[in-house]
């Protein structure tokens, strides 16, 4: 098909679509654009139907994405779908009381979706008719045909009776909008509650009165329409022009360009445009909630078009366009573009090659515009880039918020609002100017001496801060001017305030208490703006702020602006310089951050435990996670008097190291659960600290460990027990002194209860030398200390039986009050508790009864005991345990005898054992096969199990050589069998390869089982292909290393005079090699007779993976062939292993 074959009578381009409809048979044509080029006019769809034939169609509407056509004739209407063959007619028979009439000729046409974001969804279309009246109707197409949703019904009449000449249905921002034209009129509907265009008309309906002061009317000139219109013949000077089928009257809607939409979104209605035969005019829906348009309101631009350099006005055009900036005018011959703002011509082209303009399409989706005439070509523009010098129109027009908006980069919204900040300045709008002044381009300089200038400081503080928060907070080489900017608003800010204050303190009654009120709004903000930018400062920007509030005396704000900028040791500080304690403790409580709070409190516990103990304390019970160990040298300043309020502190801070500390928290560090045992020590209390030794004692017995250093509990009582001891001394010295019985009683009061702790004290060194495993210093301790039940308890501790027997005889030495003729003669007087005989020699006085219950709980015998008697002891008093020793002594060795009988049995029953173990035996039968080949085991090297089943050697190796298994210890076993009958082969083809080549080289006699050829590559040609697969093909350099190999053999094996044609076998390896292959026998052996083949986990390995071979006949072995195999097996003979 050829598009220049026909005339164009209707043309419309939406959402890059186009549709012709054709003068002649009134087909329809419909392309997308991108498919109009000559080469792709076979993409062209046609449209031929007869109900268009022959009928006169006035107008052709397509909705704003392409997809629906309209065509208006008369009193009809068809349809056509963009993606349909067919064209419907639209039923127009209104329902009219009982009987159906048919309206007026329709003039104008719009359609809107019912629901925007469904394309394919239901339709609702206006019609407009000659006598006034405006038609709804509901429709929705499918694959099926139109139906008929709602049927056409009458909805408005302008009671004018004038044609309605053009419609238009829009929504914006939820706001519904119709507008419709006759020749001097613009009706104007809107509604913010309907869902549906014929909602719309309700409130008209109801009142009447609407209508009319939302219709604005042109009145006519004196001169009447025909001084506008171009005289026939006169539009291009060439064609005469019929300006009866012109309709002057058109209304066309507009979109913001600017303004981004989506894809899928329809763009956003921006005005409209009303050419009529009295004038152009066009308005804006640029301020919300205002889409009543008045007469004020209208703008009104001429008539104009460019003929070479004559201008013309005044003559209505064909038809127009209209985008946010420009008015697009087309005459018949003449296109001219009109700018909205500066109401000059931006472009004018007269078409002289182009047959005469009929029509002009805007395509709103795509901003393309469209020109066509009776005949092809269709011209296409892209508007491209028609906002881009509008901001200075605007400008020019001091329309600074629009210019604004229309500027391209920042470079342009620099200079406008600069211009716009000098125009608010020179009104004294100061604070609009701060505010514009911070977008422009102006120098900070200027800016802030105008400011300066006019006095004008709040405002100077307003640009600044805009300023400010300007700055690119991620850019470093900007800090300076952030700090610069931020110290010199406090600085005014404070002036401010200082001002204020002077003021307030001169002011009396109302005028004080608002200067007071304006000082707390003044502060507040003052606060804020410290709050919003400190975080940006820095540590040095907090520095200065700090001094320079403390310039101007504010203590509070500089107090709140640490807590703020989280300087919270700056404020702690504050507080413990000026005594404040626990305000000071208070603050650390409340610092947001945990880090830093733990931080704070490790730093300054020591002042706060040392002046306020309790409270301390109790905060730190509310740290969860502070280190406690990091506290230790605050909780050396707790006051240390064991008694009185001293003691409560104690108690406290032992209380918070063992519940909080250890129970509750698990602290496992040593220095916590060593402060733990010096807050024991400490409080003067030895039965809490032993029940704690106790405690962790039978702990560590339990298998748990212990975690406070013994090494410094022992240290700890040690000191304790030292001071003890030097206050006693003092105490006794100080008590004999005193006359004052009062003071003597005291004091012999302190002196009991100082001895009755010392003792005490002692015995947790006692434990604690148990816990150290020093028995020996343990039990020696506890018979100073007198407790000989401490020193039997720790004298069974120990499992040396060694040490144990000698601690047990410490502690009956000290029963039996025994000292050794060394100490005896040391002492050189009376022992203690001595008493002298008549022969003058020492008797020890000792209970002997009472000294022999020893024996029952100890390892000792009575025989131990024996040296430790004194000399007159009677044997009466020791018969009883020497009988019990005795006893003892007989009982173990009768059961010596019965282990020694109980021996010999079980070595007799072993020598048995043995002697039949060497007379077992397997027998064999003479027709024993191999159980994988099924031939007799005889032939070759054979395994036979107790469980009789037999196996060749190479028969098991055949089963496993290429075998892979999953089970890794199998895996294992069968790799290495691989590797050791991989090295057999490689030692069996070496043999083979030197034997072809003494049987080639022995002249006429040595064509023998490796077959003859010319060469000795050329005679093992027989086996080279199953050589080749498990060693690959020799190439030059392996077979010049083979020779040499062989040279080297026989310069080394072959002794003169001996055959060198192969008949003697026994020559043809070397003895290493010989040894080599015993050595690997012996290793598959030693791995293959561990377990049976069938019976064991190999086989049972091989079933599981589903990879058993049959038993097979094929008995080849190895890679080479028959003759080789013959010859190595004969010469295996001599290698065997008998």
């Amino acid at each position: 098909m050829v598009i220049s074959e026909n005339q164009f009578e209707f043309a419309q381009m939406q959402n890059g679509l186009i549709w012709v409809l054709t003068r002649r048979n009134h087909l329809i044509w419909k392309a997308p654009l991108e498919s109009m080029g000559e080469e792709r006019s076979q993409k062209i769809s046609e449209v031929d139907e007869d109900i268009l034939k022959r009928k006169p169609i006035k107008k052709m509407y397509v909705d704003p994405r392409g997809q629906h056509c309209f065509l208006l004739a008369e009193h009809e209407v068809f349809y056509n779908h963009w993606s349909s063959n067919r064209v419907f007619q639209v039923p127009t028979a209104r329902l009219d009381g009982s009987s159906t009439s048919q309206p007026k000729a329709f003039k104008s046409i719009d359609l809107q979706y019912l629901d925007p974001k469904d394309p394919l969804g239901f339709i609702e279309i206006l019609l407009g008719t000659e006598d006034g009246q405006i038609f709804h109707a509901c429709l929705h197409f499918n694959q099926k045909g139109l139906d008929v949703i709602d049927p056409l019904r009458q909805v408005f009449e302008t009671q004018i009776h004038r044609p309605i000449l053009d419609i238009k249905a829009a929504k914006i921002a939820g706001n519904q909008i119709i507008l419709a034209i006759n020749d001097q009129s613009l009706f104007q509907f809107h509604s913010n509650r309907a869902s549906n265009l014929k909602q719309t008309f309700q409130d008209y309906i109801q009142n009447p009165t609407l209508i009319r002061d939302h219709t604005i009317k042109i009145a006519a000139s004196s001169g009447g329409s025909s001084n506008l219109r171009e005289p026939s013949g006169a539009a291009d000077g060439k064609e005469e022009f019929n300006n009866d089928d012109i309709t002057y009257n058109q209304l066309r809607l507009y979109t913001n360009v600017t303004q981004a939409i989506g894809p899928d979104d329809d763009p956003v209605v921006g005005g409209f445009g009303w050419m009529n035969e009295y004038g152009f005019y066009y308005a804006s829906y640029s301020k919300p909630n205002e889409y009543i348009i008045k007469n004020k309101t209208l703008e009104q631009a001429n008539y104009l078009r460019k003929e070479g350099d004559n201008l013309i006005e005044n003559v209505v055009p064909v038809s127009f366009a209209i985008t946010q900036f420009h008015i697009v005018y087309m005459y018949p011959k003449n296109v001219t573009v009109l700018s909205k703002i500066s109401r000059q011509i931006v472009y004018s082209a007269r078409l002289e090659d182009q047959d005469t303009l009929l029509g002009i399409a805007m395509d709103t989706r795509k901003n393309r515009l469209m020109v066509f005439g009776k005949v092809p070509p269709l011209l296409i523009a892209n508007l491209k880039g028609e906002d881009q010098d509008a901001w200075k129109y605007y400008l020019h027009k001091e329309q600074f918020a629009q210019a604004i908006a229309a500027c391209k980069n920042g470079k342009q919204r620099a200079f406008a609002a600069g211009y716009y900040a000098d125009n608010l300045f020179q009104k004294e709008k100061y604070d609009m100017a701060a505010d514009y002044y911070a977008q422009s381009d102006k120098t900070f300089e200027e800016v802030a001496l105008k400011f300066l200038h006019a006095n004008r400081y709040s405002d100077l503080i307003h640009y600044l801060e805009r300023i400010l928060k300007a700055i690119d907070l991620s850019r470093e080489d900007l800090h300076p001017q952030r700090m610069l900017l931020y110290t010199w608003i406090v600085e005014l800010k404070l002036n401010q305030i200082n001002s204020l204050q002077a003021t307030a303190a001169t002011s009396t009654g109302a005028d004080a208490k608002l200067a007071e009120e304006e000082i707390a709004i003044k502060q507040k903000r003052f606060h804020e703006f410290l709050k919003e930018h400190a975080g940006s400062l820095g540590q040095a920007g907090h520095e200065t702020v700090f001094q320079i509030l403390q310039s101007h005396g504010k203590i509070n704000e500089c107090i709140r602006f640490a807590e703020d900028v989280g300087a919270h040791e700056a404020v702690i500080v504050h507080y413990i310089n000026k005594q404040e304690y626990l305000r000071a403790l208070e603050k650390v409580e409340r610092i947001p951050d945990r880090t830093t709070k733990n931080s704070v409190m490790l730093r300054y516990a020591s002042v706060f435990i040392k002046n306020l103990p309790e409270q301390t304390i109790d905060a730190l019970s509310r740290f969860e996670d502070i280190k406690v160990e990091k506290l230790v040298p605050a909780f050396m300043n707790i006051p240390r008097t064991p008694t009185g309020p001293g003691g409560k502190v104690l108690d406290k801070a032992k209380n918070f190291v063992i519940d909080y500390c250890i129970n509750k928290r698990k602290s496992k560090d040593k220095t916590v659960h060593n402060l733990a045992l010096y807050f024991y020590a400490e409080r003067d209390k030895p039965d809490d600290l032993l029940a704690y030794l106790r405690q962790q004692e039978a702990a560590k017995e339990g298998g748990s460990s212990i975690f406070f250093e013994i090494d410094y509990a022992l240290n700890v009582c040690k000191q304790k027990e030292k001071e003890l001891s030097q206050s006693l001394e003092m105490k006794k010295k100080y008590g004999s002194t005193s006359a004052q019985s009062s003071i003597q009683q005291q004091t012999q009061k302190e002196i009991a209860e100082i001895e009755a702790l010392l003792p005490k004290f002692k015995k947790a060194q006692i434990i604690l030398y148990a816990i150290l495993g020093l028995f020996d210093k343990a039990v020696k301790l506890s018979l100073e200390c007198k407790d000989i039940e401490m020193a039997k308890d720790y004298a069974n501790k120990p499992s040396d039986k060694k040490l144990k027997k000698k601690l047990w005889m410490k502690i009956a030495k000290h029963l039996f009050n025994y000292q050794s003729k060394k100490q005896a003669s040391k002492l050189g007087a009376k022992p203690l508790g001595t008493a002298v005989t008549g022969h003058g020699k020492p008797h020890f006085e000792v209970d002997v009864t009472r000294a022999l219950e020893i024996l029952k709980d100890s390892v000792l015998k009575i025989d131990d005991l024996l040296p430790l008697f004194p000399e007159d002891a009677k044997v009466e008093d020791m018969k009883k345990h020497l009988c019990e020793c005795l006893d003892q002594y007989n009982s173990k060795i009768l059961d010596l005898k019965q282990q020694l009988a109980e021996h010999s049995k079980s070595a007799e029953e072993l020598r048995k054992k043995q002697r039949k173990q060497r007379h077992k035996h397997i027998t064999i039968n003479p027709q024993q096969e191999c159980n994988l080949c099924q031939q007799s085991i005889f032939k070759r090297e054979f395994y036979v199990f107790p469980c009789l089943h037999a196996f060749h050697r190479e028969c098991i190796y055949r089963q496993i050589k290429t075998y892979n298994s999953r089970d890794p210890k199998v895996d294992g076993k069968v790799q290495k069998l691989q590797r050791l009958f991989a090295n057999i082969d490689t030692i069996k083809a070496k043999a083979a390869f030197v034997h072809a080549e003494l049987v080639g080289s022995g002249g006429a006699g040595s064509q023998g089982m490796m077959g003859a050829g010319p060469g000795m590559f050329g005679r093992l040609a027989g086996n080279a292909g199953n050589q080749a697969q498990n060693q690959g093909a020799y190439d030059d350099t392996q077979k010049n290393s083979l020779i040499s190999d062989i040279k080297n053999y026989f310069t080394k094996s072959v002794r003169p005079g001996m055959p060198q044609g192969g008949s003697q076998t026994s020559q043809i390896l070397q003895q290493r090699d010989q040894q080599e292959i015993r050595e690997i026998l012996n290793q598959i052996d030693n791995i293959l007779t561990q377990e049976c083949f069938y019976c064991g986990s190999l086989l049972l390995d091989m079933i599981d993976n589903d990879v058993f071979n049959a038993p097979s006949k094929d008995l080849e072995f190895g890679s080479i062939n028959e003759d080789a195999l013959q010859y190595v097996n004969q010469m295996e003979e001599e290698w065997r292993i008998r």
